[in-house]
C-alpha cells in the first residue's frame, strides 16, 4: 500500500490534476532560486531527516539537526549572489523557527 506525505494530499485535495503533474508525471515547475526559496526548501528537507531519524529510534541532538541544516543550506546558497550578512540572517531565522516548532 502506497504511503503519501502530507503535501501530496493536500496537492490532490487542492487540484487532482496538479497533483498529476507534480508526482505522476514528474513535471516540476523551474524556479528562480532564492534565499526564501533555499530556506524554506531547506528546512523542510531538515524536518524530513529529524523525522526519519526518529522514526528510526535515533533522536538527533539540536546541533546535528544543526549542521544538516547549515551544510545544505551553505551548498545552495553559495549559487546565489547575496551579501553574507544576508545569509546570517538567514540562518538565524531557521534557528528561531526550529526552536519554536
Amino acid at each position: 500500500m502506497p504511503v503519501y506525505s502530507f503535501s501530496q494530499v493536500q496537492t490532490y485535495l487542492q487540484c487532482p490534476l496538479k497533483y498529476k503533474f507534480r508526482y505522476v508525471d514528474k513535471i516540476v515547475p523551474e524556479y528562480e532560486e532564492n534565499l526564501h526559496l533555499i530556506l524554506w526548501t531547506e528546512v523542510h528537507a531538515a524536518l524530513e531527516w529529524l523525522y526519519n531519524q526518529v522514526n528510526n529510534f535515533n533522536v538527533p541532538s539540536f546541533e546535528e539537526l544543526e549542521n544538516f541544516f547549515i551544510l545544505n543550506f551553505n551548498q545552495k546558497a553559495e549559487k546565489i549572489d547575496t551579501e553574507p550578512q544576508q545569509k546570517e540572517e538567514f540562518l538565524t531565522r531557521w534557528k528561531n523557527y526550529l526552536k519554536n516548532f
